[in-house]
């Protein structure tokens, strides 16, 4: 952060009480803008810029080449790493959002994700490609049924935990979630045990998809699907490549476990200021996710967990996602 190049810096009530440490940090950031009512005194008022701002298009000239969004992400592996996405990576990701899971000018979207992450920046976007209204939420397990009836949410993607949550509410069954057309899930492994609960006592349709933040979506999976295969999260996105490959880069046959791998129109442009990074991760012109999995016959993907996280016991390969699957029921 003390080598941070920006010359604009926006804080979130999420940062609480770093901000002053986080200004004592950035001596050479001129501008710092605030998203709160309690802001720093050091701060301007975001709603107060906008308010302010022309209403006239920037005289810029952009290329869809041009760097548009730095995130971080620090996944299983410790440190946060900044990843960069240009505006032809963001466009390609967003469309492939909004038609892979059905969205329409009739859905009302429920995002409980913060909107400083991929996922929350990218139901954002995609329902203003769709036209869906788009309710807001910083996911508050005693608030997001009653917002789901009041707002009459038909969709909205969650992690397999914040479900657990919900499911773990006494007045669960009080609360009308009728308006749900389906729900959404990435970012952690949806056991078959948890699968089962939220369709029999929240919603009925499941979409599943996998990706990392840096690589976007890469695989798919729609309710029709997820009903007679809720192991896997699903089949190759439409322009994307995806393949399952051994130690040393090799296609493992069908039903063999292996890295995955891939390349995407929506994949990031790679790791700022990282290079040692950027080799581990990019191979001819292939992101290694680290990730492991298999293709079945019908070519559905399902994952096994992470290449570092694999056991070898007994010169056999055991695969911690299986035994955690196993665990959980």
């Amino acid at each position: 952060m003390e080598h941070c190049e920006a010359n604009a810096f926006i804080f979130d009530p999420w940062f609480g009480e770093t901000a002053e440490k986080i200004h004592e940090k950035l001596p050479a950031v001129k501008t710092f803008v605030g998203m709160d009512a309690t802001i720093p005194s050091f701060a301007v008022e975001y709603e107060k810029i906008i308010e302010e701002n022309s209403p006239e298009e920037p005289d810029v000239e952009i290329s869809e080449e041009d760097i548009q969004y730095f995130n971080l992400t620090s996944g299983t592996t410790g440190h946060p790493k900044m990843y960069t996405l240009t505006h032809y990576n963001n466009a390609t990701g967003l469309i492939l959002m909004t038609m892979l899971h059905d969205l329409t000018h009739d859905d009302v979207i429920l995002t409980a994700f913060p909107m400083f992450g991929r996922v929350g920046f990218g139901w954002g976007l995609a329902g203003l490609i769709a036209g869906a209204r788009n309710v807001i939420h910083q996911f508050n397990v005693n608030e997001i049924l009653p917002l789901i009836n009041t707002e009459k949410v038909t969709i909205s993607n969650l992690v397999p935990t914040m479900a657990s949550f919900i499911l773990n509410l006494e007045d669960l069954e009080k609360h009308d979630l009728s308006s749900l057309r389906a729900l959404v899930f990435a970012a952690s492994p949806l056991t078959s045990d948890l699968q089962k609960e939220i369709k029999k006592r929240i919603c009925p349709n499941i979409y599943e998809y996998y990706g990392l933040q840096e690589s976007a979506i890469l695989v798919n999976i729609k309710p029709e699907d997820k009903e007679r295969k809720p192991d896997s999260v699903g089949r190759v996105v439409f322009g994307t490549d995806v393949r399952i490959v051994d130690s040393e880069g090799n296609d493992v046959k069908t039903g063999e476990v292996g890295e995955i791998i891939a390349r995407s129109p929506a994949c990031t442009s790679g790791y700022y200021k990282n290079e040692e990074k950027n080799r581990q991760c990019f191979k001819n012109g292939w992101f290694h996710t680290e990730d492991l999995g298999r293709f079945d016959e019908e070519g559905f993907l399902y994952l096994s967990g992470r290449v570092k996280d694999m056991i070898i016991t007994g010169g056999q390969n055991v695969f911690a996602l299986e035994v955690e699957d196993v665990i959980m029921g």
